[in-house]
């Protein structure tokens, strides 16, 4: 018989603070204090979870796992998630209501868009004092970038277990350090100044990649998330540059109707452009510690690289995805197992997985030098494993100062996990429309301006 732990009184109760008018001490949500235990099994014992959108992460599987081994409490997952709901909102609405009827779950798993109106609405625990007491796992043992993303004037609300990095860089010998997190102008030069018969970006495929590229970080740059608000004008002279650039013909309908000799050859010359310095930026998905990582190494063929990322305002040129976030909301009864739940998905044999999977970078600094420094080439996923040189077909294996470049690169790049992915697409689906010529510059930017107000219009108090 499953036993139930209860929460401790010490754990959940309000301060004599509190009992005065002010808010609630969250910070006395300790995962040390002793939680009474009965033998009569009961529901109340249960920790409850709702995810809101769907997942690569098979929470259910970790759920059925982790109760296998637990005899004290039974984590019960309800799944909100709909395919036809394209930015979580009815799940979302579906969660409030619950919270209004308190019929509310303990933790919520949720994108980050979704994860900060929660936050924002004071309906998540502080984290903080936990993860710096508490039993499971601790700000220590993460890295600290990640605690800085998540931390929101001292407090943690939501956390996130694994990241993907999308960055770019260039050859350290046409572009230095100097270059790092470069800015619109210094990439609009650059993009300028290339000879004839270079392309800017390797592995270009459409026109549209060019506008992906220069506008990947607008949705930072371009929108006030606090006052949700919107300012687009400074893309006017970017358009008007990027318009002024020849467009190219979608090279993977052109390929499809070479005959297989031409097709591998066209190929091939497309791999080795950035080898043979006829393509400037490569743009790189940093998805862990893992066998991906040397195949984008093999296309410098082993020269020094910077990270350029892609152009910024702000001095950070790297896109942060995270998929999902997970926080324990403020009126859950037991927040001491809901803690011990989470921290069962920071383990460091799954944090390792998957970062050789290519699932994400784990947040455990012990999972990323285990990846990096004491994981062999005869591990699948291994950041050792050999790729092949596009140019050669020789072997290509990641060097010592490399895979240190990556660690550092990984452990110091500023994160950003709280990006909304309806901006996001609103950006994206206007910039194709204009390298496809659809719309103007002009037009572009109206739309823009236009349909990012409109969205927050739509999402106001969800």
């Amino acid at each position: 018989m499953k036993k139930i732990i209860a929460a401790s009184a010490a754990a959940i109760i309000l301060t004599s603070a509190a009992s005065c008018g002010e808010a609630p001490a969250i910070s006395q949500f300790n995962a040390n204090d002793p939680a009474p235990v009965s033998e009569q099994s009961d529901s109340s014992s249960n920790v409850y979870i709702v995810q809101l959108s769907s997942s690569d992460t098979d929470f259910s599987s970790l759920i059925n796992s982790f109760n296998a081994t637990n005899d004290d409490f039974e984590v019960v997952l309800n799944d909100y998630s709909d395919n036809s709901d394209k930015y979580s909102d009815k799940a979302y609405e579906k969660l409030i209501s619950d919270i209004d009827s308190h019929s509310a779950p303990d933790i919520v798993i949720a994108p980050p868009d979704k994860m900060k109106e929660l936050m924002d609405k004071g309906l998540l625990t502080d984290l903080a004092p936990v993860l710096s007491e508490g039993n499971g796992i601790k700000k220590d043992d993460l890295l600290s970038n990640v605690i800085d993303s998540v931390t929101v004037n001292g407090s943690i609300y939501a956390l996130y277990n694994s990241f993907i990095i999308e960055t770019a860089a260039v050859k350290s010998s046409r572009y230095d350090e100097s270059f790092t997190n470069w800015n619109p102008q210094q990439a609009v030069d650059a993009y300028s100044m290339i000879p004839d018969g270079t392309e800017f970006l390797y592995m270009q495929w459409t026109t549209g990649e060019i506008y992906s590229y220069f506008t990947k970080l607008f949705a930072y740059e371009c929108v006030d998330t606090v006052n949700r608000t919107c300012d687009f004008s400074p893309l006017r002279e970017l358009f008007t540059f990027l318009k002024s650039k020849p467009g190219i013909t979608d090279r993977s309908k052109a390929m499809a109707g070479m005959e297989p000799d031409e097709a591998s050859q066209f190929l091939s010359q497309m791999q080795n452009k950035l080898i043979n310095d006829q393509a400037l930026v490569n743009r790189i998905t940093i998805n862990g510690i893992n066998q991906w990582y040397p195949v984008d190494r093999s296309h410098f063929g082993g020269a020094d690289i910077t990270f350029t990322g892609f152009p910024n305002i702000s001095g950070n040129g790297v896109y942060t995805n995270v998929e999902m976030m997970f926080g324990i909301l403020e009126s859950s009864s037991v927040k001491p197992s809901a803690w011990e739940f989470l921290s069962s998905l920071f383990d460091e044999d799954k944090q390792v997985q998957t970062g050789l999977s290519g699932s994400g970078i784990p947040v455990l600094k012990s999972a990323v030098d285990k990846l990096a420094y004491h994981t062999d080439s005869e591990t699948t996923g291994s950041v050792l494993v050999p790729c092949i040189r596009p140019d050669t077909g020789e072997q290509y294996v990641i060097t010592g100062p490399e895979v240190d470049q990556l660690v550092n690169y990984i452990s110091t790049a500023v994160l950003r996990p709280w990006h909304d992915e309806g901006i996001n697409r609103i950006i994206e689906e206007e910039c194709q429309a204009l390298a496809n010529s659809e719309i103007s510059p002009e037009e572009c930017l109206s739309h823009l301006n236009n349909r990012v107000n409109k969205y927050y219009e739509n999402h106001t108090d969800q």
